[in-house]
């Protein structure tokens, strides 16, 4: 009944007048804001799944944090309602271990399911799937613990570098200079093996110095051309190729490795690697063959199934080589004939499948097309001359319309079965 409020009313009706302020309208684009002159949020809680088993990269750090929390609880509340699932059976009776007799039942994808496999796997250094499947079930019982196992120990990095599986190259087809007619040599591999060690000259206390061979294979016959070089230069090697080119022709394209496929730690095979693996001696190469309107190709690094024809070569090569030769120093004309030698039964093997069928045909070796004849000279075209044969008598000085005719009575064979003479 005190308040003024209530009696007198407000304060503004007891003004003569009333004086108004112009309200204030918001454009489209504008907010409104709050007390402050500052926009107002609100937060809104966001409700997350905690996962602790994913907070974990180890199940015995999981084990130790969990154990600390488990202490603590029993700490502030003695009583703990476990709520563990365990397998059951018939096994209550047997004197085995309580996780043995019913093991505790995990779910099929869970962290801490994946922890416990990937724990006894490391715990059995490491064992197959089977191995670390029966460990698990000494004291667990996973959900669909084989398929499981077997995608952990599949992931395995250990496993995996143990047993590295190496993908097989899908092989392709032929290049086209493998399978293109072309005369010997025209398309040539070349590489270089050894060393071989011969003596300076006869004689006692002549000390062996190495030798190497340069092999040069035809990529469409499998020729072969070997010739035997003092030493690892570019010049020795620019030599040997002279001399192949003046004894099969020049070639139209060379291909040789690139140098970084010969691996060793021995100093001959650095040797060979640094020959055609150093920038100077190739640009000496290209050089040279660029003159003589020669393509050289070398085979990408660390790629030497692209040059298995020369490569099987080698080891051809090398098969008869140390069988004759062993460790035995020649001089350098002994090696040189005895290379000679190996290039001939080189060129001398089939490059066909032999046929059992007696009526067939020679083999075809390399050597068929390296050594050839004209045919004038061992083809004869004309017929042979046979018993009752009318020919012409030719008489010298005389135009062959005025030869007279006549007829064979006798032949007289000579030691080739072929007639000398009517």
């Amino acid at each position: 009944m005190d308040s003024q409020l209530w009696w007198n009313g407000p304060l503004w009706l007891q003004y003569d007048k009333i004086t108004t302020h112009p309200l204030t309208t918001l454009e489209d684009n504008e907010e409104p804001l709050g007390e402050d002159g500052e926009d107002s949020v609100i937060v809104m809680p966001l409700q997350t799944e905690n996962d602790i088993f994913g907070k974990f990269s180890t199940l015995n750090k999981l084990i130790r944090v969990t154990a600390t929390c488990i202490r603590f609880a029993l700490i502030c509340r003695k009583e703990v309602e476990r709520g563990i699932l365990r397998v059951g059976g018939r096994l209550q009776n047997s004197k085995l271990q309580e996780g043995a007799k019913h093991p505790v039942l995990l779910p099929h994808r869970s962290r801490f399911t994946e922890l416990v496999i990937e724990h006894e796997h490391r715990k059995m250094l490491h064992a197959g799937a089977n191995s670390t499947l029966a460990a698990v079930r000494l004291e667990y019982w996973p959900l669909k613990a084989r398929g499981t196992i077997k995608r952990l120990v599949r992931g395995c990095i250990t496993c995996f570098k143990s047993k590295p599986q190496i993908p097989e190259q899908i092989m392709g087809n032929l290049p086209a200079h493998r399978v293109t007619p072309s005369r010997p040599f025209e398309n040539t591999g070349v590489d270089f093996c050894g060393p071989i060690y011969v003596r300076e000259g006869r004689g006692k206390g002549r000390k062996n110095i190495k030798a190497y061979v340069a092999v040069f294979v035809c990529m469409a016959t499998k020729a072969v051309h070997l010739e035997v070089v003092s030493d690892l230069t570019t010049e020795a090697f620019l030599n040997a190729f002279k001399r192949f080119i003046g004894r099969r022709g020049r070639p139209s394209d060379v291909f040789s490795d690139n140098g970084t496929n010969f691996v060793g730690a021995n100093r001959e095979l650095e040797e060979l690697r640094d020959l055609l693996n150093r920038e100077e001696e190739q640009k000496k190469l290209i050089d040279y063959t660029a003159t003589e309107k020669i393509k050289w190709h070398f085979i990408p690094s660390r790629a030497p199934h692209f040059g298995d024809l020369w490569e099987a070569t080698v080891k051809s090569f090398k098969n008869h080589f140390y069988k004759v030769a062993s460790d035995a120093a020649m001089t350098f004309e002994e090696a040189s004939t005895l290379v000679i030698q190996i290039e001939a039964i080189l060129n001398s093997r089939p490059i066909a499948a032999l046929s059992s069928d007696p009526n067939d045909l020679s083999y075809l070796t390399a050597g068929h097309f390296i050594i050839g004849r004209r045919s004038k000279w061992y083809k004869n075209n004309d017929a042979q001359f046979q018993i009752g044969q009318l020919i012409l008598c030719k008489e010298d000085g005389l135009p062959p319309l005025k030869w007279v005719l006549g007829r064979i009575q006798k032949v007289c064979p000579g030691s080739d079965g072929i007639a000398e003479q009517p």
